[in-house]
């Protein structure tokens, strides 16, 4: 599961294992702040130990700005459309542009046929 504040989407786990490495590699090249460097932290975990997850709880308006400037950068170094299927989910979930989630479940990303559809136990 990947989230931002209160919405989020499920991918394929290799696809986000490699898309959150890439983005921690980002992270600790661009900035020193503890915020990020926090999160590249936890988010490496993730990519190697997907049923973590990668959650961002509450970003302030400007963390998602600075973020989002990060992950534009990391999306640069993506090459696999599986991979970058989730890196434009994330993108659309720091920027507000993901599509708000289908009745019927989730979106699920990372398969390389675009935004496709999980149910979920509501």
């Amino acid at each position: 599961m990947v989230s931002v504040g209160d919405r989020g989407f499920w991918a394929m786990d290799d696809a986000f294992s490699e898309w959150f490495t890439c983005l921690a590699d980002q992270i600790e090249l661009e900035s020193a702040q503890p915020w990020l460097r926090e999160l590249a932290e936890l988010w490496r975990v993730a990519a190697l130990v997907s049923d973590y997850g990668a959650r961002f709880p509450s970003p302030s308006a400007e963390q998602l700005r600075v973020l989002h400037a990060i992950a534009v950068e990391a999306r640069r170094r993506v090459t696999d459309d599986r991979v970058l299927e989730v890196a434009d989910g994330f993108l659309g979930l720091l920027d507000g542009t993901l599509p708000l989630d289908p009745p019927e479940g989730a979106w699920f990303l990372g398969t390389g046929r675009g935004f496709e559809t999980i149910e979920l136990d509501r």
